[in-house]
């Protein structure tokens, strides 16, 4: 009922059913990424904007992501480019080692949209998503996960966009404050809209 909510209830818990909406060839990798037990770790393996498979980590050192995401990679057939992680903080450095696409929160938006910043570009998108009933997780989850991504998702609201004109989301920290901890599974969620505001240019012979 929160006239700032992006989704609705409903939309949100149609996200684990939406099996009309398959997608058979593995074709991106996102990874939220933590260090040593500060947040969860989140892999994501999808097929256009069905989840596969989902990875999570309690505690891990960057090196275990690092071997994660390779033989996700491996396992999938999904190239380098195709893979972005979280690049604020620790995720820097699996960044560079591992030659994958880096996302940055507070970056610039994508094309002319008149958004704050990346993140809530993706989140407007993620949202876009979740009410065509276009986003499917397929992968298997425990209901405690299950409960963490409907609380996490129902945190994608707008917030302050009428100050300065610019499109925002509910920031990080406001929702750790309504939830009691980081938003791992949405962020990772949020970075696959990262290759739909990104298209990349393709070059044509003449």
């Amino acid at each position: 009922d929160n006239p700032d909510a992006l989704c609705d209830y409903d939309s949100i818990l149609a996200i684990f059913h939406n099996d009309h909406n398959i997608v058979e060839k593995p074709s991106h990798i996102t990874a939220d990424i933590a260090r040593l037990g500060s947040d969860k770790a989140v892999i994501m393996v999808w097929a256009g904007w069905t989840v596969l498979e989902v990875l999570t980590f309690a505690k891990s050192r960057i090196t275990d992501i690092q071997n994660a995401i390779n033989a996700l990679q491996s396992k999938y057939n999904i190239p380098k480019r195709y893979v972005v992680a979280d690049e604020d903080g620790v995720g820097g450095g699996l960044i560079d080692n591992l030659r994958i696409k880096g996302f940055v929160n507070n970056s610039k938006a994508a094309g002319k949209e008149n958004y704050v910043n990346l993140q809530s570009q993706c989140c407007y998108k993620l949202a876009e998503k979740i009410n065509s009933s276009e986003l499917y997780i397929q992968a298997s989850l425990s209901d405690k996960h299950q409960e963490e991504i409907t609380e996490e998702l129902e945190q994608l609201k707008s917030y302050d966009s009428d100050k300065d004109g610019k499109i925002k989301i509910l920031p990080k920290e406001k929702v750790k404050e309504f939830i009691g901890r980081s938003p791992d599974f949405r962020d990772a969620l949020m970075m696959r809209a990262y290759f739909d505001v990104h298209k990349p240019n393709l070059i044509t012979s003449i």
